[in-house]
């Protein structure tokens, strides 16, 4: 396990991510980098859009439609749709970066597994 040695080291264990879209404010960034240089977090910064978009591509291909925010001329189930995926998204962005910077973590501690090959047999051995 990767604990921290030092009070002052607690990037080591906790990690935040801003998970922003085109309709995130500058502000709020900030607001999430500061809080994670308050703390002592590493920090990572990243735009979500290309999977918003994905998603809503792929909604559009199969139906026709394409959902738009209120701001934008959509309607109110339209806006609560896409604000439902942003935040569905960010979940399963977060659980992906929560298993996989702890397992980055710990990969220089633990060595890793061999790959083993299966041997095949040969025609004369298999007889």
């Amino acid at each position: 396990m990767c604990l921290p040695t030092r009070p002052s080291s607690p990037g080591r264990i906790l990690f935040t991510c801003y998970m922003g879209t085109q309709n995130s404010s500058k502000a709020t960034r900030e607001r999430a980098k500061t809080l994670a240089a308050q703390i002592g977090a590493s920090h990572l910064d990243i735009d979500i859009d290309t999977a918003v978009a994905a998603v809503t591509d792929l909604f559009s291909k199969f139906t026709g439609k394409a959902p738009r925010f209120r701001l934008h001329g959509g309607s109110d189930a339209e806006n609560l749709a896409l604000q439902n995926i942003q935040a569905r998204l960010r979940m399963l962005l977060a659980y992906l970066f929560a298993t996989v910077v702890a397992l980055d973590a710990r990969a220089p501690r633990i060595p890793p597994r061999p790959r083993y090959r299966q041997r095949r047999r040969s025609a004369a051995r298999a007889t």
